[in-house]
């Protein structure tokens, strides 16, 4: 094998394991999800058939909330280490690419960073506009979704545990 096969390998190594890693992080954000939209609604359900908070049902709130709260986090740290691993494929791809002259992803990682300049060889190249707003990354969306599901959870504890916030929110 020459060096240019041995680079075309290991940039397709980069790409199948950022797409798996990236893929399996979906898998478990969206298994997460399911889950914890099904206790919210049993939780909700019950908060509004019985129309006033049961005692009993305080602890189930607290520990499920807890044990939710917990769990985001624990996908919190999963989620931070998937973006550094795909980010650390993603560098090596860059540096493949530069030693082939490949530009497509370069192009896209310029364009993905948020207002910033595009180089002057690219714009003559590609005819790039001089500013790009960046995209939004699959890792803010899981981020988000993790964020509100936390606050749902804070939510229904203080629901559960307020009887002012209760009261405010059922009458």
């Amino acid at each position: 094998m020459d060096r240019q096969e041995i680079l075309l390998k290991e940039y397709e190594i980069c790409q199948k394991d950022s797409s798996a890693m990236i893929s399996a992080q979906w898998t478990v954000v969206g298994i997460f999800m399911t889950i914890n939209t099904a206790l919210l609604g049993w939780i909700l359900k019950d908060i509004i058939s019985a129309g006033i908070i049961l005692e009993n049902f305080k602890g189930l709130v607290l520990a499920f909330g807890v044990g939710i709260i917990l769990i985001i986090i624990l996908l919190w740290q999963l989620l931070e280490r998937v973006s550094f691993l795909v980010r650390i494929n993603n560098n090596r791809m860059e540096i493949i690419e530069t030693q082939l002259g490949i530009w497509k992803n370069r192009l896209v990682g310029i364009y993905d960073k948020r207002w910033v300049d595009i180089p002057k060889e690219y714009k003559e190249i590609f005819r790039c506009p001089k500013r790009k707003l960046g995209c939004l990354h699959g890792i803010w969306f899981a981020r988000l979704i993790c964020i509100l599901l936390a606050l749902f959870w804070i939510f229904f504890i203080l629901i559960a545990y307020c009887p002012t916030v209760s009261n405010f929110i059922l009458n």
